[in-house]
């Protein structure tokens, strides 16, 4: 029971270490978005998704792509040399879809599952595989709200912030 409770407490305690740091870049760097077009374009896909509460828009320094972050009061976070037009856009809706499919807090459940069963290798490969579903249902459900004529457009979008990430 020592040797698992250790274990436990090691992979929770490593995970919590990493987000704290990562909360504290954040509130050293991240700073709401200024911009009127990228503020009234996130309120149009808001509205258009019917988001009744909808995650802190900010901008951070050192990020390659949009992302969405932080359980209790989550923020989409955008690069500082962010994207402009329907790339923005696509890439706004693709987080916002991640937010109104709750994919902070299934990412929660899942890192405190891995936590309990640390020893078990099925569980880390099953952690990496509702990470890539969890990307891919987000891609789906983003596709299916698009008009078809927009489908490529956003095919491109993945494309170029895999691109990006990998870079």
């Amino acid at each position: 029971f020592l040797v698992w409770l250790a274990g436990a407490a090691a992979v929770f305690c490593w995970n919590l270490a990493a987000h704290l740091r990562f909360l504290a870049y954040l509130r050293r760097w991240a700073v709401p978005v200024q911009d009127g077009d990228t503020i009234r374009t996130f309120n149009r896909l808001g509205d258009q998704m019917e988001l009744s509460r909808r995650p802190n828009l900010l901008t951070c320094p050192g990020l390659r792509v949009p992302m969405l972050a932080c359980l209790f009061r989550p923020a989409l976070l955008l690069p500082q040399d962010a994207a402009s037009g329907r790339a923005l856009e696509l890439s706004l809706l693709h987080e916002l879809t991640h937010f109104r499919r709750r994919d902070i807090p299934l990412k929660a459940l899942v890192l405190w599952v891995k936590a309990l069963h640390w020893f078990n290798p099925l569980m880390w490969l099953m952690a990496r595989a509702v990470e890539q579903d969890t990307e891919l249902a987000c891609d789906d459900s983003t596709l299916h709200a698009l008009p078809g004529d927009q489908r490529s457009a956003y095919g491109r979008s993945i494309l170029q912030a895999v691109s990006a990430v990998q870079n």
